[in-house]
């Protein structure tokens, strides 16, 4: 997703795994992260080096991690929602 507005290149993943054990979240972020590590890398410093009214973008990345038995993490989702301005 792009904000052209205020220059911004959302990378977007969703991640589904088993909600079963108390980490799920946080092991599907780390693989969400992994995955996507060279990818957010490369943009930003594809941003960095920008010139002619094209410098001043933004990369990130927002993971949205859901359960297989419908869990979610109500904070991180909402603050991912912000982020997007979505209400």
């Amino acid at each position: 997703m792009v904000d052209w507005a205020n220059k911004v290149l959302f990378v977007l993943e969703s991640k589904h795994t088993l909600d079963q054990r108390r980490d799920y979240r946080e092991w599907g972020e780390s693989r969400a992260k992994a995955q996507h590590d060279v990818l957010v890398k490369s943009l930003d410093k594809v941003a960095r080096e920008a010139e002619d009214g094209n410098e001043g973008w933004k990369i990130k990345l927002l993971i949205f991690v859901g359960g297989t038995s419908g869990s979610v993490n109500v904070k991180m989702f909402n603050d991912n929602m912000q982020e997007l301005q979505v209400l």
